[in-house]
């Protein structure tokens, strides 16, 4: 994979953010800084996690967030009012894992699990 101009922008936009962006979420900060439209986003995004730099995730909603990939396990967390979206590093489901090994005789290879809720500032915003 060559490394362009534009790519290094998004590799470095998604090193800067805690969180798991969308290609629009990239797009509003490169608008900023670089010269980028939103198919350059889509296009270099999936070289990227066709390349295995960043990994893509869906939500519920059918909309997509990219993230760095770090090969540390986690699962997302998504409010259900504003989309914010936050990697959760611990996992509850590998104890559910062995039992269904166990059960099945499969041997499991990932999992995925996204929870869903409000975040702080939307409940405050609901107590209004």
């Amino acid at each position: 994979m060559k490394n362009t101009k534009h790519r290094s922008k998004i590799i470095d936009i998604l090193k800067c953010s805690n969180n798991p962006l969308t290609a629009e979420e990239i797009y509003d900060k490169c608008v900023k800084t670089e010269n980028m439209n939103l198919s350059t986003i889509y296009r270099n995004l999936k070289v990227l996690n066709e390349n295995d730099v960043i990994e893509k995730a869906v939500k519920q909603d059918g909309t997509y967030c990219y993230m760095l990939k770090d090969n540390k396990h986690s699962h997302l967390l998504i409010c259900t009012k504003c989309k914010k979206c936050i990697k959760l590093y611990e996992c509850p489901v590998y104890i559910l894992d062995e039992k269904i090994e166990k059960n099945t005789g499969y041997k499991l290879q990932s999992h995925n699990l996204e929870m869903y809720g409000l975040c702080p500032k939307c409940r405050k915003n609901e107590n209004v």
